[in-house]
């Protein structure tokens, strides 16, 4: 979305986070688009976001 929004059909990924391997309980699912939550359209880029994510949840600071 941008700064009037409106939706903005842009490159990215939907990232899943789950209670454990088995991929039975979600816990979040988030977007994370190309010029907006990472700079270029890279897997390993998204991957960082989400382990930042995963991260910060665990200390609280969202």
């Amino acid at each position: 979305v941008d700064k009037n929004g409106r939706d903005v059909l842009c490159e990215g990924f939907l990232i899943q986070v789950f209670a454990d391997e088995t991929e039975r309980v979600e816990i979040d699912s988030f977007s994370a688009a190309v010029g907006f939550e990472i700079l270029e359209n890279s897997f390993a880029e998204a991957v960082q976001l989400a382990k930042d994510f995963v991260e910060c949840e665990g200390k609280k600071c969202m």
